[in-house]
């Protein structure tokens, strides 16, 4: 899954030595802002030396390849977004408002053609 979006927040850096196996680990987390007309928050974690390598920026404007994945533990499900690969998308703020006043126009053609509001 693709995700594409403005870097927020860098939160901190966390590392362990896994139980089993005894090697050092980390992981470092970061909320990003989608470009949609309605925009979400998305918290996505990188692991090892992609942390180094994306080398991701507060305010960057980035596409994310993502994994989503959920399980169960006692009950209650719990989900990860982990980040695959990174890029840098060179966007203004003019283009960026470019960007969201055509999403809006073509959400507003698909609601005129499907005869149907948004559920919200």
């Amino acid at each position: 899954m693709v995700i594409e979006g403005k870097i927020t927040r860098i939160l901190p850096l966390v590392e362990g030595v896994g139980k089993q196996t005894g090697t050092p680990w980390k992981s470092q987390s970061y909320v990003l802002e989608t470009l949609d007309p309605y925009p979400k928050q998305v918290c996505f974690e990188v692991f090892g030396e992609r942390i180094g390598r994306f080398d991701i920026q507060q305010n960057e404007v980035l596409t994310i390849d993502v994994d989503i994945e959920s399980r169960e533990w006692n009950g209650r499900w719990y989900t990860s977004i982990k980040a695959y690969d990174c890029r840098r998308i060179n966007v203004d703020s003019g283009q960026k408002e470019e960007i969201v006043k055509q999403l809006k126009e073509q959400i507003d053609r698909q609601q005129v053609s499907n005869g149907e509001e948004l559920p919200f």
